[in-house]
């Protein structure tokens, strides 16, 4: 992936409306979009691109989100992708059924928009600190350079 294809934020919708306005909403905060209308598309995006923030439909075509979310949660490369999932049901269990299938947050349809881009300034700042994590656990932190146990991980992977 190069920086020209750098995106913050998937929505995966099969509906064309929602998809719209929220891309819309997310784009006016400065932040790049892309779409999937399916649990398939979705994943090949996600996989592809790496988003910050992903938010998903429940009730897709072709599968349940729950599912997928489950499933995006097996591939280490993607466990810092906050994952929102978004339902118009009115189930009461709903939203900690997916919280407990590896969600991080769940958004009520209609779709307030100040509580959208309150739910994605929320994902985009944990982004931000597992990055910074990620670079604390292999840096030291005087000189920046990275630590002994990195650096021998890297040099195996160069030799080996």
């Amino acid at each position: 992936m190069t920086a020209a294809d750098h995106i913050d934020v998937c929505v995966i919708e099969d509906d064309t409306d929602q998809q719209r306005f929220i891309a819309r909403v997310v784009s006016r905060e400065g932040l790049a979009v892309a779409v999937a209308g399916g649990c398939e598309s979705g994943r090949d995006l996600i996989e592809r691109v790496h988003p910050r923030v992903a938010l998903c439909d429940y009730e897709l075509p072709d599968g349940n989100s729950v599912d997928l979310c489950n499933s995006l949660r097996q591939d280490p490369d993607l466990l810092d992708c906050y994952f929102v999932l978004m339902s118009a049901s009115e189930a009461c269990d709903l939203p900690t059924e997916v919280i407990n299938a590896g969600a991080d947050d769940y958004l009520t349809k209609p779709i307030d928009r100040q509580e959208l881009v309150a739910r994605v300034r929320v994902g985009m700042r944990m982004a931000t600190m597992h990055d910074q994590l990620r670079r604390a656990a292999v840096t030291d932190g005087l000189t920046g350079l990275y630590n002994h146990d990195h650096f021998n991980r890297l040099l195996d992977a160069e030799i080996g």
